[in-house]
This record gives C-alpha cells, structure tokens and sequence, in this order.
C-alpha cells in the first residue's frame, strides 16, 4: 500500500500562478528518495501554511525559488522526506515525513523562521514599500509573514 502511495505522490505541480502549470518529478527536485532512504516509523502528514492575511506573497518566482530551497535544505540534512508539494500565491500545501531525531514542531518552526526571513531579506532589496504590509504591532517581532497557526494533520 505504501508504494502504491509513494508512486502516486512522486509527481508535484510546480510553478503555479504563473500560468504555467507543469508537473515534475519529486525526486529530480529534491535528489533524495529511495525507499531505503525513507524512515518508516514516522508517517507522511500533510502541512499547510499561509501567507499572513492571505496576501498574495508567493506569486513572483523568487519567493518560489525561497521555499524550494529550504525544503531543498531539509531533505539534504536527511531531516525530511518531500513527498509533494504545491505553491499557491497565498500558501504552500506540503506532504511530507519527518526523520528520526528530528521533531516536527522544530522543522516547521525552522522552516517558517527561515523563509519569513529569507522573504524579509528579499524585501528589503527589491521592494520596501511591500514590505510593510508585513509589518505588525507586536512585542516579539517587527515583520510576520506566515500566518501563527499553520495547519499539520497526521
């Protein structure tokens, strides 16, 4: 059963939003994945995050490529498995496996911290005025980018 699941998922549209929609093989992507890879005492589970107030962030490539690769980051530290993913303008949807020794609440976190970053940094080169509709009134941060509760269902 896991194989059949496994070959269905191996294929991930890409580029959305740019009106060109295509599917691509996981693994030419990510370079991880043979089964002797995959660590089966944990499950694949699904993991949706969205740009904060839905705002259309993800549009332009270059947030696309920000994504891409810190999930490119994390299968080559072998602390996840990409199973799919899509990139809509507003939200990223994933199917992913967390490896052993690494616990799934740090590797969103790390994943959610980085690319807010990453999207801070692009932002601050390219356009200061988008910018600041990130900002936020709040104690803990200046800018936020990714919604507080993204959703994770095992």
């Amino acid at each position: 059963m896991m194989q059949i699941v496994l070959n269905y998922l191996s294929f991930a549209l890409v580029g959305v939003f740019t009106n060109k929609y295509r599917y691509v093989r996981i693994k030419d992507i990510f370079q991880f994945s043979y089964m002797a890879d995959i660590n089966f005492d944990y499950h694949p589970q699904f993991f949706t995050a969205t740009i904060l107030e839905w705002k259309h962030l993800l549009k332009e490539d270059e947030f696309k490529d920000i994504i891409i690769k810190s999930l490119q980051f994390l299968v080559k530290e072998k602390s996840v498995v990409i199973y799919a993913f899509v990139i809509m303008p507003n939200h990223i949807h994933l199917i992913w496996q967390i490896q052993d020794g690494f616990k799934r609440d740090k590797i969103q976190l790390r994943f959610l911290k980085f690319t807010a970053q990453q999207m801070k940094f692009k932002l601050l080169q390219t356009d200061k005025l988008q910018l600041e509709h990130f900002r936020v009134n709040t104690s803990d941060r200046e800018y936020q980018f990714w919604e507080r509760n993204a959703l994770s269902i095992d």
